[in-house]
């Protein structure tokens, strides 16, 4: 695992947020929490690549969020698999917290949000190489 800097920026960020919304501690915990989140959404890419048997080289987080990269490329229906997983994880989270109390229900919003966001289709974004993989599966695929 690695962080930078910007790591401990983003998580101080992520408390204040918090912290305005359900504040100071409960805050800091929520902060902490949407930083769990962070990382459980690349685990959700860590075990989805190396179920396929795709070596991944890093973990981490910095001020743009957190990353995972890989070792290769995969082919695009298990690059689609992989990149699909991150926000697979948060939407898993979501549907888990969004009944509890709420701290639990600030963090579930969250991770819907994260699972979204990660969705559209930006430049080196989830959703991108999703979009990216599913074209090129159609190309490849007999129509």
């Amino acid at each position: 695992m690695q962080a930078t800097a910007g790591a401990l920026l983003l998580t101080g960020i992520l408390g204040l947020i918090s912290g305005v919304r359900l504040g100071s501690v409960q805050g800091l915990i929520g902060g902490g929490l949407l930083i769990g989140s962070l990382l459980l959404h690349e685990i959700g890419h860590v075990l989805m690549a190396q179920s396929f048997g795709v070596r991944v080289k890093a973990v981490g987080i910095c001020l743009k969020g957190a990353y995972t990269r890989r070792l290769q490329s995969p082919v695009p229906g298990v690059e689609l698999a992989i990149a699909a997983a991150g926000p697979a994880a948060n939407l898993l989270l979501f549907l888990w917290l969004r009944d509890g109390n709420s701290l639990m229900k600030w963090v579930a919003m969250l991770n819907l949000v994260l699972a979204i966001s990660n969705l559209v289709p930006l430049r080196y974004s989830d959703g991108a190489r999703i979009v990216e993989s599913w074209r090129a599966l159609r190309r490849t695929s007999p129509v």
